[in-house]
């Protein structure tokens, strides 16, 4: 199970970033949990809708804190018109922003930084009865994920107060799969989840099918060489014993 795809005419996606260095939240737990508690309480004060997804909230579920080989803190943000707010409570904090993901112009994800740890600020929108982020897939797609609505509650995260969704489980088996119990360290966040569907534009899905013919008459060339040796070393053989005989 893993992303679904889907060919449109494109959108404008930007990114624009500055180099960051990520490290394992398990080698750096002390100073992850201190910019834990102090991005969870910007966010209050900010008055933006707020949660931890992805990762954090895997790490939560499934591991009692944080996932050792993770390298962010994600936070789904229901913003509205507090999303400058949100940035200033975080900036006053000691956060400084690294990357901001942007489609069609609109602000889909704001990435900001303190000392060692990342946090991951997925701004999202409304889609029916769901709720919806889009990250930047390349230069012309975008890949869409789809997040449960449920009230939110406020839970610990190894002594940290954050908020969750209610059914926390629930919404990990949404984001993750039925197999979310089950450990994996080579994720891609573009492929991997099923809750993610690939808004992949006409020249991209046309480079992506050359790249795999390309591939794949590579591949057969290959092959085919690889017989002609064959072949030529079986004849060769064969005369050889003619000779002798």
């Amino acid at each position: 199970m893993g992303a679904k795809i889907r060919l449109s005419w494109g959108h404008k996606v930007e990114v624009n970033t500055i180099k960051r260095k990520r490290l394992p939240l398990g080698t750096i737990e002390a100073e992850a949990l201190a910019a834990l508690a102090d991005a969870a309480t910007a966010l209050d004060a900010s008055g933006v809708g707020w949660w931890l997804t992805y990762g954090a909230l895997l790490g939560l579920v499934r591991e009692g804190g944080l996932i050792p080989w993770d390298n962010d803190f994600d936070f789904a943000i229901v913003a509205g018109r507090r999303r400058k707010a949100m940035l200033s409570e975080l900036v006053a904090r000691g956060f400084y922003r690294v990357n901001q993901d942007l489609v069609d112009g609109e602000s889909v994800v704001e990435k900001l930084q303190r000392g060692n740890i990342i946090i991951d600020c997925i701004l999202l929108r409304e889609a029916g009865p769901l709720w919806e982020d889009r990250i930047r897939y390349d230069d012309h797609s975008i890949c869409v994920g789809t997040h449960p609505r449920m009230a939110v509650v406020r839970q610990k995260l190894s002594g940290v107060d954050v908020a969750v969704p209610v059914d926390a489980e629930a919404y990990v088996a949404h984001l993750y799969g039925p197999d979310w119990r089950v450990p994996v360290k080579n994720w891609d966040y573009r492929h991997s989840p099923p809750n993610v569907t690939i808004h992949l534009s006409w020249w991209s899905g046309v480079l992506m099918l050359w790249d795999r013919a390309s591939v794949t008459l590579s591949t057969v060339t290959q092959r085919i060489a690889s017989f002609a040796r064959r072949v030529r070393k079986s004849v060769r053989r064969r005369l050889k014993r003619l000779l002798r005989a």
